[in-house]
């Protein structure tokens, strides 16, 4: 008979095996009655499908043919194997699917040992669901995906849509009437017009289009800006703006600054841009900014991250507005709720005016052990100004990306990853929030929808929902025609 060993994340000890008669639990529902007094049988008060907790019997070989060990040995390797504060992938070996499980001890090994060590770890499954290890995918034609559920439970797919061209509108919908949508569908005979053009959209891969700003000169305060010396250039990987030098000065913030115009002014406008600070061993300073000026360059709004203390955990997020004479009023200096900070993450930050209304968003994301995308919450803002007076109401016609250093400080690396500009006008017609190009991502098990990134849940339609696909095989429309390459992935899972 073949050994079943485990494999946790990926990895495995090759002289650890499950003991033979091991009992798989599953399918663990669960069925509550009450009783009523003069009536035959019992009522349903609910069934609900529990999480599980067991023990898993497990062999620790210790033997001339593993190599011999000694009980510290074979301890301090359970314990780096088994130690994770976040639920796992418990596999085991001979199984094509997972359990998403945590471990608790205590682990008790017989102090002198050798042969066959015997010993029990206690796993804990809050989510009841085996996951198939292999990944499914399809890929709609003509607007038409089919989803193949080959487990016994619903699945949650992840959809990747590619925009063909602009769009108001997305709609997932399948033949027993779930749907979800995003945005507002066409009207016929309504005004069709974009009422929020897309007027740049920049990766910063090339510096072409761009021109270096005058040495110097100054940008803005010395908080948001300072000297402008050095020469700006792309990473390695070509998808980052960054330093190429910062110039030869010895006196406070300086960098170097590049310009591009946009086609036109514009008076209402949103403005997204995403940046990181690399935090080499919390030794050194270094800030970025987005900065956005008038047709005279004078300052109008800056979005950036300053890491201004050598302290652990100081990058913080930094939006500022300007009125005609160049007074600052700052919306966000933002560090983190609880002390957490936004080092060593790509921060996403938002700035919009319309007429007096003022908004500003900031987010972060990281990759959970699936892979998906998952938003940092601690690190959201959100909030709403208004400027009653239209001290701040001025348009924007000049983008300028700036990276500085202190000359007193080692510097650590900014990137700067993103900028995007967006036109709101007050005319009748649609929010082509899909641009062609666009990548939108959703989620359906996390229950998340993103355009390039960035969040759309206020684009939902309120009645729909993150659908689950139930029965073996369904399919799923994609609307409007024509405008999405569609691509849907799925875990199968098992009770």
């Amino acid at each position: 008979m073949t050994n079943e060993s485990i494999i946790v994340n990926d990895k495995k000890i090759e002289w650890l095996i499950v003991e033979r008669g091991f009992q798989i639990p599953s399918f663990n529902f669960i069925t509550e009655t009450e009783k009523v007094p003069g009536r035959p049988g019992s009522l349903l008060k609910r069934r609900e499908l529990n999480g599980y907790e067991f023990e898993l019997p497990l062999i620790a070989r210790n033997d001339y043919l593993v190599g011999r060990k000694n009980h510290d040995e074979i301890v301090n390797e359970l314990v780096k194997f088994f130690d994770y504060d976040a639920p796992v992938k418990l596999q085991l070996s001979e199984k094509n699917w997972y359990w998403k499980a945590y471990f608790d001890g205590p682990i008790e090994i017989v102090s002198i040992n050798h042969g066959f060590v015997s010993f029990k770890v206690k796993v804990i499954l809050t989510d009841p669901y085996k996951y198939a290890v292999q990944g499914s995918q399809n890929t709609a034609i003509q607007d038409q995906v089919s989803v193949v559920n080959i487990g016994t439970a619903n699945i949650k797919p992840t959809y990747t849509l590619t925009a063909l061209k602009d769009s108001p509108y997305l709609h997932l919908g399948t033949d027993d009437r779930q749907y979800l949508a995003f945005g507002e569908p066409f009207i016929a005979g309504a005004n069709i017009k974009d009422k929020r053009p897309r007027i740049l959209l920049d990766n910063l891969n090339s510096l072409s289009g761009w021109s270096h700003m005058p040495t110097s000169g100054n940008i803005a305060d010395n908080y948001s800006g300072g000297l402008i010396e050095g020469l700006m250039t792309t990473n390695p990987s070509k998808v980052s703006f960054i330093a190429d030098n910062y110039g030869t000065t010895d006196k406070g913030w300086h960098g170097p600054a590049v310009r591009k115009s946009l086609s036109k002014s514009l008076d209402n406008w949103k403005l997204i841009c995403a940046m990181k600070i690399y935090q080499k061993d919390n030794k050194g300073i270094g800030k970025g900014f987005f900065h956005f000026a008038d047709e005279s360059g004078k300052l109008v709004a800056s979005l950036g991250l300053v890491d201004d203390t050598t302290a652990i955990g100081g990058t913080k997020a930094v939006i500022q507005i300007y009125d005609e004479y160049g007074n600052r009023k700052e919306l966000v200096n933002y560090l983190g709720d609880k002390g957490t900070s936004y080092n060593d993450m790509e921060v996403y930050l938002l700035l919009q005016r319309h007429n007096n209304k003022f908004i500003v968003r900031t987010w972060s994301y990281y990759k959970d052990k699936n892979g998906k995308l998952q938003q940092r919450s601690r690190l959201n803002i959100d909030r709403t100004f208004n400027d009653k007076g239209k001290q701040y109401a001025r348009p924007i016609r000049q983008v300028i990306c700036y990276v500085a250093r202190h000359s007193n400080y080692p510097v650590l690396p900014v990137y700067l990853n993103r900028v995007e500009v967006i036109e709101i006008l007050d005319e009748v017609g649609y929010d082509y929030f899909i641009k062609k190009g666009d990548v939108v991502d959703i989620d359906t098990e996390a229950e998340v929808a993103y355009v390039n990134n960035i969040p759309i849940k206020n684009y939902k339609d309120i009645a729909s929902t993150y659908f689950s696909i139930d029965k073996a095989h369904q399919e799923v429309i994609v609307n409007p025609t024509g405008t999405f390459d569609t691509v849907v992935k799925w875990q199968d899972r098992w009770l």
